[in-house]
């Protein structure tokens, strides 16, 4: 399934699963433990009823809170713990320019996605 972006800013991204979760923890209030069921519809895109053509990435950001960095969303932390409950070692989410080197500097990105790749869910 293609990978796109919700907005134009954050370009899809390959990130360490590993990484992200130990990030995430520190945000407690932005934290999602669990997902129980199924995906949310508006996750995909859709040639036609019922079939799932392209899966739209979270959009991320890297900041500190009382010093230590960590991730937050504009959207997509439910779509992300979804993600990692797959048991996905790499995961698209849109991060923007701004966030990418920092990210790759921590190991949290490894690389944009490219046009023709794909994620199977």
């Amino acid at each position: 399934m293609k990978i796109q972006a919700t907005r134009k800013q954050y370009i899809p991204t390959w990130v360490n699963a590993d990484i992200l979760e130990e990030l995430w923890k520190v945000n407690h209030s932005f934290y999602v433990e669990s997902w129980v069921g199924e995906p949310r519809i508006g996750w995909f895109a859709y040639d036609i009823p019922d079939v799932r053509t392209g899966f739209h990435t979270a959009d991320m950001y890297l900041k500190e809170i009382d010093g230590k960095l960590t991730v937050g969303f504009i959207n997509g932390r439910h779509r992300t713990r979804w993600l990692l409950s797959k048991s996905l070692n790499f995961l698209p989410v849109g991060l923007e320019d701004s966030h990418f080197e920092k990210a790759c500097e921590i190991g949290l990105a490894v690389a944009r996605v490219l046009g023709h790749e794909e994620i199977e869910l």
